[in-house]
């Protein structure tokens, strides 16, 4: 059962499957680690490439089992406006793997 931090939310962008998210519309979190944020978001991936350009680092490279937290306060990122852009990505975007796809 779902604290009652969480909510269901039917026919989120872009698949109808029921998925969990939390209140406020926040889906991604300073706790997840930047693997996990790629693998369930593929729309992310151009906000890590940015961000990667903008700090010279390649984050899959170097901080691919990282938090988020971990990822900003070691590279001197903004983790708020990181959690804006990557949450605005998720909203915005295809979040379907092509790879997955049958």
């Amino acid at each position: 059962m779902p604290s009652s931090a969480w909510r269901v939310v039917e026919g989120d962008p872009p698949s109808p499957q029921i998925s969990w998210r939390r209140q406020g519309g926040s889906v991604i979190t300073k706790e997840m680690k930047v693997l996990e944020v790629m693998e369930r978001y593929p729309a992310t991936r151009p906000v890590f490439e940015t961000w990667g350009l903008r700090y010279r680092v390649c984050i899959p490279c170097n901080s691919l089992f990282d938090t988020l937290e971990e990822l900003a306060r070691n590279r001197g990122m903004s983790l708020d406006k990181l959690l804006a852009d990557l949450n605005r990505a998720v909203a915005s975007g295809s979040n379907t793997c092509p790879r997955c796809r049958g």
